[in-house]
């Protein structure tokens, strides 16, 4: 049996992500979510593989609580072989290289960075062995694409966040070597409220991707787990530039 958990699935892709994997009956899908959603209430309701913990990423505290929920809810057998750290903020998209402040810059941090960084450590003595861990990150994380152009060097403080998450998941990815493989990966600029007016990818598109590489990251022909290496991937197959 696969064990998903997923964080941020109120709405958007992270819902998708649970609507889609819970389809299968043979999935255990952990929603973790600050605020219970009428749309993810519903797929708990209709689908007794699904099931709910609060939790606020961007709360110290709250996560280090997850540990206490997830004794409820999971079996001592049933471990984790999936965690996608979803949940994460476009804080301030207005602030820029020379305009940023302090706030801007540590909201961004707070949530898309050291939360993953939190639900990783305790969710720890809840993983299966070999897991794979994935960090839900941005194309507006490569300096490469930036610096060519191909991506826009907009909002600042989050585009900084990503780039950590990115380097975060390179540490991850050393420090559990042998144990588990960890990735960041790119959901494409996804039709979302976060998404703004330009995106073009579908939701449902991204999700049916991004559940497609974190199921392929199970067969590590590369030895990625036993040499510490972490990828930077998109939701359609391709690495990415760092």
């Amino acid at each position: 049996m696969s064990i998903f958990l997923i964080t941020g699935v109120a709405r958007g892709i992270g819902l998708e992500l649970v609507n889609q994997r819970s389809s299968d009956a043979s999935t255990v899908v952990v929603a973790t979510v600050r605020t219970i959603s009428p749309e993810l209430q519903r797929l708990q309701d209709e689908r007794n593989n699904v099931r709910i913990a609060i939790c606020d990423i961007s709360s110290v505290d709250s996560i280090t609580s997850l540990s206490t929920t997830l004794g409820h809810i999971l079996s001592s057998d049933e471990k984790i072989t999936h965690l996608i750290n979803n949940a994460g903020v476009v804080a301030h998209p207005e602030a820029k290289a020379t305009s940023m402040t302090a706030k801007a810059l540590s909201e961004n941090m707070a949530t898309n960075v050291l939360g993953p960084a939190k639900v990783v450590e305790v969710l720890l003595p809840f993983l299966a062995p070999h897991a794979v861990i994935v960090n839900i990150t941005s194309g507006m994380a490569s300096l490469q694409m930036v610096t060519s152009g191909r991506i826009p060097a907009a909002a600042t403080a989050y585009s900084l966040s990503k780039a950590a998450l990115n380097m975060l998941t390179v540490h991850q990815a050393q420090e559990l070597k042998g144990r588990y493989r960890v990735a960041c990966l790119d959901p494409g600029h996804v039709k979302t409220r976060l998404g703004g007016d330009r995106a073009s990818v579908e939701i449902r598109e991204s999700a049916a991707g991004i559940l497609k590489m974190v199921q392929g990251l199970d067969e590590d022909k590369e030895g990625d787990r036993d040499n510490g290496r972490a990828r930077f991937l998109e939701f359609s197959g391709r690495e990415m530039p760092w």
